[in-house]
């Protein structure tokens, strides 16, 4: 009975070491790599096509160079300061930021209302790096248009020239000079998009375009 149960352990032991097939490969593993498809030659559908030249009466994109050169001095840099409550009602300062534009050399500042409006500081930049601030008594407001003027007191000022915007067409190029967000003087190109458009103010005013 021992013998039989020795032989039988014998022969499985064989079967299980002939199922398990271990391959051991020697041979030596191969470094050349295949060649990329990157690196293959490209044969260009026409080798003899050659860039056409510019015609001489090509269209030429429009510039802004030169209007952006000559108002640029003209426009100046409004900083303000206005004294707001917090969420505790503790009272703050808040600072802003706008631009105004030289209308006449004796010194009248064109703005918007709702940058100096109750503002408790108001102060400008001029494009030669002198400043002025502004102070209750040389400013005038006028809220339904959105329209302030300051008066300053300074010579040799870089005025603008007044356009007329009655031969404005839809369409026009225009380009807007100004303060955004109080990061310095910017342009910004466009288009006359619409004339004689009219604002409504509230429910009983508004405000007509020309």
């Amino acid at each position: 009975m021992k013998r039989i149960v020795v032989i039988s352990m014998i022969l499985c032991s064989i079967l299980l070491i002939s199922a398990c097939h271990i391959e051991i490969s020697t041979s030596p593993v191969s470094t050349t790599a295949k060649a990329s498809p990157t690196n293959a030659q490209i044969t260009p559908l026409d080798p003899g096509w050659k860039s056409p030249a510019q015609a001489e009466n090509s269209p030429v994109l429009p510039s802004i160079s030169d209007v952006v050169e000559k108002a640029y001095s003209s426009v100046v840099t409004i900083t303000t300061e206005q004294l707001v409550n917090d969420m505790f009602s503790r009272q703050i300062t808040q600072s802003g930021a706008g631009s105004g534009w030289i209308l006449d050399k004796k010194g009248i500042i064109v703005t918007n209302n709702h940058v100096v409006e109750e503002a408790s500081k108001v102060v400008l930049q001029f494009a030669d790096g002198r400043t002025y601030e502004g102070t209750s008594a040389n400013i005038f407001r006028d809220p339904l248009t959105d329209m302030a003027i300051i008066k300053v007191d300074l010579p040799n000022l870089p005025s603008s020239s007044i356009g007329d915007s009655a031969k404005l067409r839809v369409g026009d190029w225009v380009v807007a000079i100004g303060n955004p967000l109080g990061k310095g003087i910017k342009a910004k190109e466009g288009i006359v998009s619409g004339l004689k458009v009219t604002l409504s103010m509230d429910e009983e005013e508004s405000l007509p375009g020309q």
